[in-house]
């Protein structure tokens, strides 16, 4: 028979070994998520700034010319 029963449950050895192995797939499994994070708000600050392009463009088409001092404290507020 060997020293291991299935009525003996888990030791403290078996506890810490698991909760390593959750340790170990965190670490390893959080930079790349990191990563994407970083990648994703790179993404949104490029196309805010594509937006904000895209609209001062079509404000020069319509009326002529880019908002002048008064209307960009309008804006600002």
């Amino acid at each position: 028979m060997n020293s291991y029963s299935l009525k003996q449950g888990f030791t403290w050895k078996h506890v810490l070994f698991f909760l390593a192995v959750i340790l170990v797939l965190i670490f390893t499994a959080a930079p790349p998520i990191l990563s994407d994070r970083k990648a994703g708000d790179r993404t949104k600050a490029l196309v805010n700034a594509k937006s904000l392009a895209g609209g001062l463009i079509s404000f020069k088409d319509d009326l002529g010319g880019y908002p002048c001092e008064q209307t960009r404290q309008i804006l600002i507020g």
